[in-house]
């Protein structure tokens, strides 16, 4: 079964702090990477446009990523507010 591919544009939320943004996400990422069945989860930063952050993300499958929502780490991040999702595409290869 193909890996699932996932690409995420998010927005920090203008009343939130962010360096505060900036540290929670790396807290996720670190998280994320600890889940057995992802394999990619990078968060770059925008050089032009301020607060925006794209995910790149590889999961095992839809089912995996599903898990990543209901994880603590996840939920914990969430629960802040501190992103809005701009941009959500999943994707597979064409090979």
């Amino acid at each position: 079964m193909p890996h699932l591919f996932v690409s995420a544009v998010i927005k920090a939320n203008p009343e939130k702090d962010l360096d505060t943004v900036r540290g929670e996400l790396k807290r996720m990422i670190l998280a994320s990477h600890s889940e057995v069945d992802c394999f990619k989860f990078e968060c770059l930063e925008d050089l032009d446009e301020v607060g925006t952050f794209v995910l790149w993300e590889e999961w095992a499958s839809s089912e995996a990523l599903a898990q990543h929502f209901k994880e603590a780490h996840t939920q914990h991040y969430l629960q802040q507010n501190l992103t809005t999702v701009a941009t959500i595409h999943k994707l597979n290869t064409l090979n």
